[in-house]
């Protein structure tokens, strides 16, 4: 920062040429760079503009600046060489490729910036651009839940009232107001295990017991849960996290008679339907019981997981308990963002981005699993790849801890340690390998450095 010795004996201009001189030499002022303005600079320093611009001037006369019209002051080409040698200090060193198999991030530069930029400006321009003064609708603007109903009864075969849903901020937080809305005899909660951390832990937050219920090949194991004695059980039957089964339709039939049957409600996430790749779409358990199935949904794996949007549909017989018990809340998302979604989804965009990202997936998704099986052959078992975006491998004979031999070698693949809940039970020989934010170019090379980690 420039601080100005009134005391000194050097004159005012020559103490901001010198740290102007100094700046520029050490690299911190880059070829290209603007100047304060004059005036800016005088009144922040307090100082005549005419000083000023004397330093400036002088900058100018000496080749560190030139002064372009209405434009300012910009940094030029230094005349000694050691600019050179700051930069040459300065340069960042070539970062090492790191191949990270994540299976929630989007590949770099894939979000449509250009088309949101359009669409909140077209919000911000629209006839509903007094609403940016209130607080909103409290289960998130109507318009927008009209869309995704509209979305779901197109993508899903679902059919709800836009009055039935409610938006949100994330799964957990769904999974937290649901947990509220649950009658006081219906503290216990039968989980998939492994089953997603984060989503089990809201109910823990709120003093559930947790039922952990093994997954098998066909999904979450049913004869378990009739066992459990559960008010509530939480399912990821489209793609279950971190397994990759997904839940067959006989025991769908089953959970929701199970559910009718006990006063039982049963919550719905339906994580990665949108990916499926060697079977045919099942139905969601919300169309098979309207009153028992709570339906979770999101927005990250198809728009991005940063604009922090998701939703839920509630069975009648809980809407009007959730509207007493919520009645003084506000939807957590900005009206600017409601608008320029629901813009998004109705000029089409959404489901051409659906379909875009089926297709790269799948095309990711074959090229991993042809890099497997080339590279590191019987020497891993495949499972969990009909859908979603991550596959499980499980290695035979690990030499070690694999995500660590991994990381040593440029490579990100995932535990399941943390997704169990029952830790005894935890494999340290299976991995989850994604491919939602690897490029595909990058996966064939990603897949050899997992061989030397593993296998040299």
């Amino acid at each position: 920062m420039l601080y100005i010795d009134e005391n000194s004996q050097k004159p005012l201009y020559e103490q901001v040429y010198e740290y102007f001189v100094s700046g520029i030499t050490c690299g911190e002022y880059r070829k290209g760079d603007k100047l304060p303005s004059t005036r800016s600079l005088a009144r922040s320093l307090n100082l005549s503009v005419t000083t000023v611009t004397k330093a400036y001037d002088n900058l100018c006369m000496e080749g560190y600046a030139v002064s372009v019209p209405k434009s300012g002051y910009i940094v030029h080409n230094p005349p000694y060489k050691s600019e050179r040698s700051a930069r040459k200090r300065l340069a960042p060193q070539a970062e090492t490729k790191i191949f990270n198999f994540d299976f929630s991030d989007f590949d770099s530069g894939s979000f449509p910036l250009s088309v949101w930029r359009r669409l909140s400006n077209k919000a911000l321009l629209s006839a509903d651009i007094e609403k940016i003064d209130y607080y909103g609708d409290k289960q998130g603007e109507y318009e927008f839940r009209e869309e995704i109903a509209k979305h779901l009864r197109f993508s899903r075969g679902l059919s709800c009232n836009p009055e039935q849903i409610i938006i949100s901020n994330s799964t957990s937080a769904i999974l937290d107001t649901v947990a509220t809305l649950m009658p006081d005899n219906r503290t216990s909660i039968a989980f998939e295990d492994p089953g997603f951390e984060l989503n089990r832990r809201a109910f823990i937050n709120n003093r559930f017991r947790v039922i952990p219920i093994p997954v098998e090949a066909d999904g979450i194991d049913t004869e378990a849960v009739k066992k459990s004695a559960a008010g509530l059980v939480f399912t990821t039957p489209s793609h279950q996290m971190p397994m990759g089964a997904v839940l067959s339709y006989e025991k769908r039939v089953e959970l929701t008679e199970w559910a009718e049957k006990n006063d039982s409600y049963i919550i719905e996430n339906d994580y990665d339907y949108e990916f499926r790749y060697d079977i045919k779409p099942l139905p969601a358990m919300y169309s098979m019981n309207r009153s028992r199935v709570i339906y979770s949904g999101t927005f990250s794996k198809i728009v991005s997981p940063a604009l922090r949007i998701s939703y839920f549909v509630l069975p009648e017989p809980l809407l009007e308990r959730y509207r007493e018990m919520y009645n003084n809340y506000h939807c957590a998302i900005p009206w600017i963002q409601q608008k320029t979604i629901t813009f998004y989804m109705q000029e089409g965009y959404m489901t051409r981005r659906m379909n875009s990202l089926q297709t790269i997936n799948r095309k990711k998704r074959n090229t991993l699993i042809c890099a497997v099986r080339e590279i590191l052959g019987d020497r891993v078992k495949i499972s969990g790849e009909s859908a979603g975006t991550h596959i499980l491998l499980s290695v035979k004979q690990p030499g070690g801890a694999l995500v660590q031999q991994a990381i040593e070698n440029n490579v990100k693949v995932y535990s399941l340690l943390p997704h169990w809940y029952d830790k005894i039970r935890h494999d340290p020989s299976q991995v989850i390998v994604g491919f939602n934010s690897i490029r595909e170019k990058d996966i064939e090379e990603g897949v050899r450095c997992l061989e030397k980690a593993w296998f040299e």
